[in-house]
C-alpha cells in the first residue's frame, strides 16, 4: 500500500569546491475523511530517480487533537483552505489543502526532528539521517520503542534496524508484551519475524495456558499453518493436548472442534490425533 511523489535535487557548483547535492526534501499528498470520532488520514509519498524508486501509502486513524489545526466542522465546509500538522516523534508533517463535502486533500512537507535525533544519539543510536527520520515518521515510530529494546537487553541498535522495525510494525507495546509472557526474541530479525508471522501476545499466552512452550521456530510454524488461539482453546476444552507437530497435522487435515464433537455423538469418544486425521481424510 505505498504511493508517489516527485523529488528535485539541486546541485550547487562553485569554482572553488566540488559539486554537492542539497539535502532531500520529502513532500507528498494526503487525503482525509471522518471516521466516527476520529480522522482517517492517508499519507502518500513516491520517489523515482532512474532505476531507484520508492512508494509509500500509510493510512491510520487519528484523534482530532493529533492533527493540529483542523476540527470536525472543517469536513462539512463548502470549500475551506486549511493548514495543519501531524507531529510524530521523528518529525512533523506540515500539511496544506482544502476541505469540502466530507473530506479533505492536499500536500505535505516533512520536517525532521532535531530533538529526536539527539535523543537517539543519547541512547547510543548514531548516524540517523533525514531519510531515516522520514521513514520512521511514516511508520509512526516512537522513541519508547528504543527504550523497550534497551531494557530488553538489545545493544548495538542502528538506524536501519529501527527503520525495518517500523516498517514491520514492531512497536514498544509489542516488545513489552512479548517480554511479559516470557517470549523474548533476542535479535531484531527475531522480533520482525514474529510480527510478520502474526505471533501475538495473546497467542503465546493461550499456548502457555494449554501447556505448550514452543520456541520461536515452532510458534512461527503454528501461525503459518493457521493454528489460532481459538483452535488451541477448542482442543483444550475437548481434552486434547497434542504435540506441536500434531497440532499442525490436525489443523492441516481440517480436524475441527465441531468434527470431534460429531464423532463423539456417533460414539467415538477416545480418538487419538491419528484416528481423527484418518477419519477426516476418509470424509467422515
Amino acid at each position: 500500500m505505498r504511493k508517489p511523489l516527485v523529488l528535485c535535487a539541486l546541485l550547487l557548483i562553485s569554482s572553488l569546491a566540488p559539486a554537492a547535492a542539497s539535502p532531500q526534501t520529502y513532500t507528498g499528498s494526503w487525503f482525509a475523511r471522518p471516521d466516527g470520532s476520529q480522522v482517517e488520514l492517508q499519507i502518500r509519498y513516491s520517489y523515482r530517480d532512474g532505476d531507484d524508486s520508492e512508494n509509500w501509502s500509510e493510512s491510520r486513524d487519528y484523534n482530532y487533537s493529533d492533527l493540529r489545526g483542523i476540527s470536525s466542522s472543517d469536513f462539512n465546509s463548502g470549500g475551506e483552505h486549511k493548514t495543519f500538522s501531524l507531529v510524530t516523534d521523528p518529525g512533523e508533517f506540515r500539511a496544506d489543502g482544502w476541505f469540502a463535502g466530507g473530506h479533505g486533500s492536499g500536500g505535505w512537507t516533512f520536517v525532521p526532528s532535531s530533538s529526536f535525533r539527539s535523543e537517539m544519539q543519547r541512547r547510543g543510536v548514531g548516524g540517523i539521517g533525514d531519510a531515516d527520520l522520514f521513514h520512521l515518521a511514516m511508520s509512526n515510530f516512537k522513541l519508547a520503542t528504543i527504550d523497550q529494546l534497551r531494557s530488553a537487553g538489545f545493544t548495538n541498535i542502528n538506524a536501519s534496524d529501527l527503520v525495518r522495525m517500523g516498517e514491520h510494525g514492531v512497536s514498544a507495546d509489542y516488545i513489552a508484551g512479548m517480554r511479559n509472557v516470557s517470549f523474548n526474541p533476542k535479535t531484531i530479525d527475531g522480533l520482525i519475524r514474529m510480527r510478520d508471522h502474526g505471533v501475538t501476545v495473546r497467542f503465546v499466552q493461550d499456548l502457555s495456558r494449554s501447556g505448550f512452550h514452543p520456541d520461536m521456530d515452532e510458534v512461527a510454524r503454528l501461525r503459518d499453518h493457521g493454528v489460532s488461539s481459538d483452535y488451541v482453546q477448542d482442543l483444550d476444552r475437548l481434552g486434547y493436548h497434542p504435540s506441536i507437530d500434531d497440532l499442525v497435522r490436525l489443523r492441516d487435515h481440517g480436524v475441527t472442534a465441531a468434527f470431534i464433537e460429531r464423532m463423539r455423538a456417533h460414539g467415538y469418544t477416545h480418538l487419538s490425533a491419528d484416528d481423527l486425521i484418518r477419519l477426516r481424510d476418509h470424509g467422515f
